[in-house]
């Protein structure tokens, strides 16, 4: 009963609130920045309040009120000057992300919550640097070096190496995620000292050398030392193999720029065909081996590119990152179970993509969305309780191609007025994708706890209808019609058998 009144009083406020933005008795584009901080931050208590009133468990609650606590803090920001000079929606990616660890505090079996959430971190950070950081700063006179070979890449690095080390600290099973861990660190730290020891870097080729392989050296030998639990004991060899190009390359120091592009590709090649008899030696299943065996074939190959003055060619990043990437899947062939080998594998993949439609502005934003939804639809259909995966995966997809549309659909765009949301002309579609995702999962609810996904089917369904028969004009009416959809779908719930929440049990996903 208490959870139908929480539902009738929230579907009763965004009516009245609807039809007093449709009739003009309230104008949000006449009030003040102050008022709209106050507004914001009293719907962030309601639903704080809301959430307590309701049990905590229902998190799901939280989600607008960190939505509206981060668009109060961000207009905050620019008028009173606490955070940030202009609103730049890092607290409201900030707020998101935050949703998604509670919600991971609240049942630690719902860990794939943390996907999501870190993700958001990343972008945030980077968001906040982009934002608070001018060129000058960053590379005029008396600049921050360690925050020049933060933005430099090292930082990614760092940020992307982190949940691997968390996954390889909180489960056992998942030794693997050393490997990815231990590289990026390896990666992120020569990209720091180059920027470090400005002016050196050719003096000090062999000690960035020696201190990359040392690191992937040192990576393979944690897990050698794990072989008593843990079917490792392969990891010897690469360790061993990069230990002593780590050796060879502190020796040669310098020298290593003297060698000849042959003799460099000839070097690698003989390491690469070394670990391919290792690696047939003990066994094809032993997939830890072809680490060393492709990227070496992939230095090997950057050598032949240079050899044919082709060192401008992508392709060299490309088989780098090919490397670490292939034997991820290769793993995952092996035994199908092992689904977080999958992970790892996506994450190389989206870095070969990125790279490779960096120059790309006809495609790069619906590229990245796309390869965003692709490893969550790889979860969804290789795991049946992994239904959660569609979510993500449809609105990627769903923003994906409203970008895709943007660029080669010509069209001519809405005029905004001032002080307003603006709308591109492709919304509908965003929402008609919106929709088409909760609706598959609805579709599933016979054998899925998904039948709440009707509702937000329904809601964006409604706008996508409205968006599409009004077009420009929707600018004009888009929040009254938004507060009076989400209403009715308030007063829909309250007749449902079940009304949906945060707390509903979701399958454990084992990686």
């Amino acid at each position: 009963m208490k959870e139908k009144i929480i539902y009738i009083v929230w579907g009763i406020v965004f009516i009245l609130a609807g039809f007093a933005v449709l009739s003009g008795i309230i104008n949000f584009s006449k009030l003040s920045a102050e008022t709209w901080v106050l507004i914001e931050t009293c719907t962030a208590l309601a639903f704080v309040i809301t959430y307590f009133l309701d049990g905590i468990k229902k998190w799901g609650w939280l989600l607008p009120a960190f939505i509206f606590a981060g668009m109060a803090i961000d207009l905050s920001s620019e008028l009173f000057h606490t955070f940030f000079s202009q609103p730049n929606g890092v607290p409201i990616i900030v707020g998101i992300a935050l949703w998604f660890f509670v919600g991971f505090l609240i049942d630690h079996k719902r860990w794939w919550l943390l996907l999501p959430a870190y993700g958001l971190v990343i972008a945030a950070v980077e968001t906040a640097i982009q934002t608070m950081i001018t060129p000058a700063v960053l590379y005029g006179e008396g600049n921050s070096t360690l925050l020049l070979a933060y933005t430099s890449g090292a930082g990614i690095m760092l940020l992307l190496a982190l949940p691997f080390f968390v996954v390889y600290f909180v489960s056992k099973k998942s030794w693997w995620a050393l490997i990815p861990a231990g590289s990026l660190i390896s990666i992120g730290l020569v990209i720091a000292l180059q920027f470090l020891t400005p002016g050196k870097q050719s003096a000090l080729i062999g000690i960035f050398s020696g201190l990359l392989f040392l690191g992937l050296s040192i990576t393979f030998a944690i897990l050698w030392l794990r072989r008593s639990t843990q079917p490792t004991d392969w990891a010897k060899y690469p360790a061993a193999g990069f230990l002593l190009l780590a050796v060879v390359a502190f020796i040669l120091g310098n020298g290593w720029n003297t060698l000849s592009d042959q003799r460099k590709a000839i070097a690698f090649t003989v390491a690469s065909l070394f670990c391919v008899v290792g690696y047939c030696v003990h066994g094809l299943r032993k997939w830890g081996w072809l680490f060393p065996v492709l990227f070496c074939a992939a230095m090997a190959f950057t050598m032949w590119l240079s050899i044919n003055n082709m060192d401008d060619s992508p392709l060299a990043v490309v088989a780098i990152l090919a490397s670490i990437a292939v034997p991820f899947f290769i793993g995952f062939a092996l035994n199908l179970k092992q689904r977080g080998l999958l992970i790892p594998g996506f994450v190389a993949t989206l870095a070969i993509v990125f790279f490779l439609i960096a120059d790309n502005d006809l495609g790069e934003g619906a590229g990245i969305m796309f390869l965003f939804a692709l490893p969550f639809f790889a979860i969804f259909f290789l795991s049946k309780r992994s239904w959660w995966a569609f979510i993500p995966g449809g609105i990627f997809a769903s923003i994906g191609l409203v970008a895709l549309l943007e660029n080669v659909v010509p069209h001519k765009d809405y005029t905004s007025p001032p002080f307003t949301m603006e709308w591109g002309v492709y919304t509908w579609v965003l929402f008609l994708g919106f929709a088409a995702t909760f609706g598959v999962l609805w579709l599933l609810r016979k054998t899925q706890p998904t039948a709440w996904t009707g509702y937000p089917a329904l809601g964006f369904l409604a706008l996508a209808t409205l968006f599409f028969a009004l077009g420009e004009r929707f600018q004009e009416y888009w929040l009254a019609i938004t507060l009076l959809v989400i209403g009715g779908l308030f007063l829909m719930a309250m007749f449902a058998k079940k009304i949906p929440s945060g707390s509903h049990q979701i399958p454990e996903i084992k990686a």
